[in-house]
């Protein structure tokens, strides 16, 4: 229990995890082949994605750099929901996230971290 009555300056950041399944793909796969997923559902633009701090590796090293410290940093799989518009992609989107959630933390789909001041 804190006992001091100073408040504390914390930060809570989400990102996409750079070592998920959902990542690796999409890194080695042409920008087309997610437009096309996406056009079952009408949306057919893709927008380019440069990753800062999606490793649990960097974010550490970033939020040191800026004065705080990590208090808390986990991975999550939800992001799968995304794919609620195709029904056989979303089961197996679903299913390779409960698979590597089991096989290895690291590789959830979600980085969420509390950061705070030192």
């Amino acid at each position: 229990m804190r006992h001091d009555t100073q408040p504390r300056d914390l930060l809570c950041v989400t990102t996409s995890n750079l070592w998920n399944h959902t990542m690796l793909v999409s890194r080695v796969t042409p920008v087309a082949f997610p437009n096309v997923l996406r056009s079952a559902n009408d949306h057919t633009d893709s927008t380019p994605t440069f990753c800062r701090a999606n490793t649990r590796h960097r974010l550490m090293a970033l939020a040191g750099d800026a004065g705080l410290n990590a208090k808390r940093l986990e991975t999550y799989s939800c992001l799968y929901m995304c794919y609620i518009f195709n029904k056989e992609i979303f089961l197996m989107m679903r299913g390779l996230s409960r698979l590597f959630g089991k096989l290895s933390t690291g590789m959830c789909q979600t980085l969420v971290g509390v950061l705070e001041r030192k």
